[in-house]
C-alpha cells in the first residue's frame, strides 16, 4: 500500500498545476532577493520610467520578471478555459 501512496504523491507533485506553482515560487524568490518590490511598485505610476528601469536592470531580473509574467498568464488562461467549460458545458451538451 505504501507504493500506491508513493505513486499518488509523485503524481500530485508532478502535476501541471504543481509544476507551474514551483516555477512561480522560484521566480518570485529570485525577484525577492534581487529587487525591492515595494520600490518597484512605487514607481509604476510612470510607465516610461518603469520601462526604462526594467531595461536597465540585470538580465537575471529581466528573465525572472518575464518568466513570472508568462507563468501567471498561463495560469489565468487555464483558469479561464476551465471556467468557460464549466459555465457552457450544459449549453454544449444540448
Amino acid at each position: 500500500m505504501r507504493r500506491v501512496y508513493a505513486v499518488w504523491l509523485l503524481r500530485q507533485l508532478a502535476s501541471p498545476l504543481a509544476l507551474k506553482s514551483y516555477v512561480v515560487f522560484l521566480l518570485g524568490l529570485i525577484l525577492k532577493q534581487q529587487v525591492s518590490i515595494i520600490d518597484v511598485l512605487g514607481n509604476t505610476h510612470d510607465p516610461s520610467y518603469f520601462l526604462y528601469a526594467f531595461a536597465q536592470t540585470e538580465t537575471l531580473v529581466q528573465i525572472a520578471t518575464l518568466g513570472l509574467l508568462v507563468v501567471v498568464l498561463w495560469f489565468a488562461w487555464n483558469f479561464a478555459r476551465s471556467l468557460f467549460s464549466i459555465i457552457f458545458r450544459p449549453l454544449i451538451s444540448l
